[in-house]
C-alpha cells in the first residue's frame, strides 16, 4: 500500500510537499507506453489540453532516491551545497553592507529574509571577509537565535557560553529536544573562527536542508571554493587577508591598515535622495537636486553626473579629523569644484587644470599616482591630497566648494582618511601599485620598446621607450625573434617571461624621453621614495648599466653591475654629493635572476635597499660630498647603457623591465618575482 510521505516534492531545492497515504496504490507499473517530456498523453495533447507550455532544461532520472543535499546540487548545475554560483544557503548574510541598518540574504530565500541591524550593533572595516558586523558583548553570546529563548519556544538558540564553548538549544515548543549541547572546542576571543552548526533535520547556521559533510563544510569555509585565493592585501603581521580593513594598503606593509573614516562609493545607481557611508561611521549624504538619470557607470560600479549648475552631495558635518581625501573625477572643464571640508574656507578643486587645496595647510598633490598638481579635461583621473594639518569636515560637501561652485562632470568612489597616505598607498589605491613604466620586451620585432604600464584612461600610458641596436658587435640590428643570429630580437628570443631584448654589452640600448615623472625628488630639498626591477641574464665579467637617467652630463641615478658582477644603485644629487648601495657578493652568471633596488626618499644611503630573486641581500654603503637630493635633469631613461654614445653597455639579457615611482614592500617584490602570489608558467620562454 501507498504509505504517507512516500513521494516529496521539492521546488528549488526546498521540500514543499508529500503524498498522504493511499492504501489502493500498491506499484508502478510495466507498460508499453513511450516515455515523454513536456506532455503524457502523445494520442492528442492539443485536444486533451495536456502538452506543457513553457521551458524545460535539464531534465533527470535517477534509480534511487535523491537526498536532499542532492536535490540541491541538481538545481544548482551539479555544483556542492556549500558553494555554488547560484547560492544554496537559503540565508546568507555577508554583512558586507557598512552603511544604514539592512542586512541583505545573499542567499536563495531572496530578499524577504533581509535582516535588520539593531540599534547597538555597528559595521566595521575589520572583518574575516569584507567588512562585518560588531555586537556588544553578552553572558552568553548569542551567534543566532530562530525564536527559541525558553523551553517552550519554539526554534533553536546557538550561543558562545561564559567558558568559552559553543552550546546549541533546540526546542520543539514545549521542551529542549536539543538541550546545551556543547563544544569542547575553546572559542578563544578576540580571533576568528568558523563555526557551523549542522542538525539534520533542522536548519543549520546557513540554514541548508541537509546536514552537511566535512568535505562540504570546508568548502564553505573557503568561501565557495576549493581554496580561497585573491587576497585583497597582508594584515599587520604580513599575512594574507580578505578583510576590508586591509584593502586600502599594500601587501607587506607590516603595520596596521587605516581604513577611511569616510567613504562614499556612489555604488547606488539608483535614488533622488541619499547615497551612503560604508565605512561603517553612518555619514549619509543627501543628494540634492540629484535626478535619477543623473546615475551613470562610475570608473568603478556606478558614479554621479553633476551638472555644474546646483547638483551635489549634502553630508553635512562629516569626520572630525581628515588628512587624506581621495576620490576618482572626470571634470568636463579644467576649473571644477570637487570637494568641502570646512565652513566655506578649506576645500579643493581645479583652478585652470591645476589642483588647489584651499586652505589646507602645506598640502601634497597626487593626480593619477603621480605627485603633480596637473588636471584635465573630459578624462577620469584619480586624485588624494594629503595634509599634516587635520581637517575638521564640519561643512563636507562633495561637488561643491564654498556653498556657491558646483562641479560639472562625473565623480565616483570619494573618501576621507584620518591619516596622510603614503605614496606607497596612494599607488595602490590608484591601481594597485602597478608600475608607472614597465617594458616586457615581448614585441620580436622592431624598435618600439612599449609601456605596458596601465593608464587611468585605459589608453596608452605613454613613455615607450626607442630600441637602438649599433652596428658592431654581436648583434647588428633590431631583427626579429624569429630572424638570425644577429638580430638582438633573435638572441633574446627565450626571455625570463616570453621573449626578451639581448644587449650585446657594444653599443646597444634602450632610451626613454625624459619626464618628470622619472625624477623621484621635488627638484629642491627633498627625494621621493621609488623602486627599480629587471630580470638579467648576463655571461661574463664586464660591468653595464641596467636602467639609469644619466647621460654622463645630466646625472640622476644608475642601477647597475660593476666589474665583479655586484649590484649597485648610484645617485649623482645636488648640490654636489652622492650616495650608493652596493651587493656586498657577486651575482652568478649565466642564469636569470630579477634584481631589485628600493628607495625610502630619506635622502641618505641607509634608504636604499638591494635584492636578488625576491630576497634581500646585504650592502656596503657609501657617502661622497653633501648629497641633499635628486636633481631634475633633461637626461633620458636608459635600458642598458648610459648616454647616446652610449657608455657603460651591459652585455646581458635584459627582460621585465619596471619603474615603481613608491618604495615596493618585501611583499611586493616577492610578488614580482612569482608574476603574482603564483606563476604556473614555464621557468623561461613563452608557454
Amino acid at each position: 500500500a501507498g504509505a504517507a510521505d512516500d513521494l516529496k516534492l521539492y521546488t528549488n531545492g526546498v521540500f514543499t510537499g508529500s503524498n498522504t497515504q493511499n492504501a489502493l496504490f500498491l506499484g508502478l507499473e510495466d507498460i508499453a507506453v513511450d516515455f515523454s517530456i513536456g506532455d503524457y498523453d502523445t494520442t492528442d495533447a492539443v485536444a486533451n489540453n495536456t502538452a506543457f507550455t513553457g521551458i524545460i532544461d535539464d531534465a533527470k532520472i535517477y534509480n534511487y532516491i535523491r537526498t536532499s543535499g542532492q536535490i540541491i546540487e541538481d538545481m544548482n548545475a551539479d555544483h556542492p551545497a556549500p558553494g555554488s554560483p547560484i547560492g544554496s544557503p537559503v540565508a546568507w548574510y555577508k554583512l558586507d553592507e557598512g552603511y544604514q541598518s539592512t542586512a541583505y540574504n545573499s542567499g536563495s530565500g531572496g530578499s524577504a529574509l533581509n535582516g535588520s541591524k539593531s540599534a547597538n550593533a555597528s559595521w566595521t572595516n575589520s572583518g574575516i571577509f569584507g567588512k562585518a558586523m560588531t555586537t556588544p558583548s553578552g553572558n552568553p553570546d548569542v551567534i543566532i537565535n530562530k525564536g527559541a529563548t525558553t523551553s517552550t519556544d519554539y526554534g533553536y538558540w546557538w550561543e558562545v557560553n561564559s567558558s568559552n564553548h559553543l552550546g546549541i538549544y533546540i526546542s520543539n515548543g514545549s521542551s529542549y529536544i536539543v538541550n546545551n549541547v556543547t563544544g569542547s572546542a575553546n572559542v578563544s576571543n578576540n580571533s576568528w573562527h568558523h563555526v557551523v552548526f549542522v542538525w539534520d533535520p533542522a536548519d543549520g547556521v546557513y540554514m541548508y536542508r541537509s546536514a552537511l559533510t566535512a568535505d562540504q563544510i570546508k568548502i564553505l569555509y573557503s568561501q565557495g571554493s576549493a581554496a580561497v585565493w585573491g587576497a585583497t592585501s597582508t594584515d599587520s603581521s604580513d599575512n594574507a587577508t580578505w578583510s576590508s580593513q586591509n584593502e586600502y594598503c599594500p601587501p607587506g606593509q607590516g603595520s596596521t591598515c587605516t581604513a577611511p573614516v569616510g567613504e562614499w562609493k556612489l555604488d547606488e545607481n539608483t535614488g533622488t535622495t541619499s547615497t551612503y557611508d560604508t565605512s561603517g561611521n553612518d555619514k549619509t549624504g543627501t543628494l540634492t537636486n540629484i535626478e535619477s538619470g543623473d546615475w551613470i557607470p562610475g570608473k568603478k560600479g556606478g558614479a554621479l553626473n553633476l551638472d555644474g549648475s546646483n547638483e551635489y552631495i549634502d553630508i553635512g558635518t562629516g569626520p572630525t579629523s581628515v588628512k587624506s581625501v581621495e576620490f576618482w573625477v572626470y571634470p568636463k572643464t579644467t576649473t571644477e569644484y570637487f570637494v568641502n571640508l570646512t565652513s566655506t574656507t578649506d576645500y579643493l578643486w581645479s583652478n585652470a587644470g591645476t589642483l588647489t587645496a584651499t586652505g589646507l595647510t602645506s598640502p601634497a598633490y597626487y593626480v593619477n599616482g603621480v605627485r603633480t598638481t596637473t588636471i584635465v579635461a573630459n578624462q577620469w583621473q584619480h586624485v588624494v591630497v594629503t595634509t599634516d594639518t587635520a581637517e575638521n569636515a564640519s561643512n563636507l560637501d562633495i561637488g561643491r566648494t564654498a556653498d556657491a561652485n558646483y562641479l560639472e562632470g562625473y565623480i565616483d568612489q570619494v573618501r576621507l582618511y584620518s591619516n596622510a597616505l603614503t605614496q606607497s598607498q596612494v599607488s595602490w589605491l590608484y591601481n594597485r601599485g602597478a608600475p608607472l613604466a614597465w617594458y616586457k620586451f615581448d614585441e620580436c620585432t622592431g624598435t618600439a620598446a612599449n609601456n605596458s604600464a596601465p593608464a587611468a584612461s585605459g589608453g596608452d600610458a605613454g613613455y615607450d621607450g626607442i630600441i637602438v641596436i649599433g652596428a658592431t658587435g654581436d648583434n647588428t640590428a633590431a631583427g626579429t625573434c624569429a630572424g638570425i643570429s644577429t638580430d638582438a630580437w633573435y638572441n633574446g628570443a627565450t626571455g625570463k617571461r616570453n621573449a626578451s631584448l639581448d644587449f650585446d654589452g657594444s653599443n646597444d640600448y634602450v632610451s626613454i624621453d625624459d619626464d618628470r615623472v622619472f625624477t623621484f625628488s621635488n627638484d629642491t630639498d627633498a627625494d621621493y621614495p621609488f623602486s627599480l626591477s629587471a630580470w638579467i641574464k648576463f655571461a661574463d665579467d664586464d660591468s653595464g648599466e641596467i636602467i639609469s637617467k644619466n647621460d654622463l652630463t645630466n646625472n640622476e641615478f644608475r642601477f647597475r653591475l660593476d666589474a665583479d658582477d655586484k649590484l649597485i644603485l648610484y645617485f649623482d644629487g645636488a648640490p654636489g654629493g652622492d650616495i650608493s648601495a652596493t651587493s656586498v657578493n657577486a651575482i652568478s652568471e649565466s642564469t636569470w635572476h630579477l634584481v631589485t633596488a628600493t628607495y625610502n626618499g630619506s635622502s641618505s644611503n641607509t634608504g636604499i635597499k638591494l635584492y636578488v630573486d625576491g630576497v634581500s641581500i646585504p650592502v656596503t654603503r657609501s657617502t661622497s660630498g653633501t648629497y641633499s637630493y635628486l636633481p631634475n635633469t633633461t637626461s633620458a631613461v636608459y635600458i642598458g647603457a648610459r648616454g647616446t654614445t652610449p657608455s657603460n653597455p651591459l652585455n646581458a639579457q635584459i627582460d621585465e623591465v619596471k619603474i615603481f615611482n613608491y618604495e615596493l614592500t618585501p611583499q611586493q617584490i616577492r610578488d614580482v618575482y612569482n608574476q603574482g602570489a603564483l606563476f604556473y608558467g614555464p621557468a623561461t620562454g613563452s608557454p
